[in-house]
């Protein structure tokens, strides 16, 4: 800034330096933006698989619980029929 020759162009000088920090700024902070969004999706996806496997877990308990419960009312019936 020593070398200008007058204010204007000491204002125009200091102008473009903080516009060129803003947008250096700005750079840094959509990376940082983009990468914990990133980090955020793949946290996200990784609880999807996990609440996946869990739901197939249950499913399979569900049709375990309901086989034993037909296999119970059938004998049930037949112990009633027999009587």
């Amino acid at each position: 800034m020593m070398n200008t020759s007058n204010m204007d162009d000491a204002k125009a000088r200091a102008s473009r330096v903080l516009e060129a920090l803003e947008k250096s700024i700005c750079v840094q902070a959509s990376a940082k933006t983009e990468l914990n969004l990133n980090q955020e999706n793949m946290m996200l996806k990784e609880q999807v698989e996990v609440l996946i496997q869990e739901n197939n877990i249950l499913k399979r308990a569900i049709c375990i619980q309901h086989e034993r419960l037909k296999e119970y009312d059938e004998q049930f019936i037949i112990f009633f029929v027999e009587k």
